[in-house]
């Protein structure tokens, strides 16, 4: 801090809403409330296996609902991305594709075997086939 005063930020929570995020602030703040001379990152191995999946829902309910189940399992999900039936309007369009203009989940699934890899991907299919008929 200005003073001289040296503080630590963030923590092992991915969420909090225990006040203010001090972490963003100063970051944000490009020194004006304090120079930054420590960071701790975490550094996570890249994954041997991954795989891609894309599903259309009829509804943004159903496909974050959808998403919001798997990750309340405990499912480690790589990348999950909700795209609505306008931005798959503007996907296909921009890149002469013809998916479904509904919305769209796309995630991606990893891990160090092609048989964890494959077990995973059989839990999130039950996950949409329940909230997808």
């Amino acid at each position: 801090l200005p003073n001289g005063d040296i503080i630590k930020t963030g923590g092992r929570a991915k969420k909090s809403s225990a006040g203010y995020d001090l972490t963003r602030l100063i970051i944000g703040s490009e020194g004006t409330l304090g120079i930054i001379t420590k960071i701790t990152l975490k550094v996570h191995k890249i994954p041997s296996f991954s795989t891609s999946i894309r599903v259309s829902f009829d509804s943004v309910y159903d496909a974050s609902k959808t998403v919001q189940e798997i990750l309340s399992a405990g499912i480690q999900v790589g990348r999950a991305e909700l795209l609505d039936d306008t931005m798959m309007k503007i996907l296909n369009k921009a890149n002469k594709k013809s998916y479904k203009e509904k919305p769209t989940i796309l995630l991606e699934i990893a891990g160090e075997s092609s048989d964890s890899v494959n077990f995973t991907m059989k839990i999130v299919s039950d996950f949409i086939t329940k909230n997808n008929p």
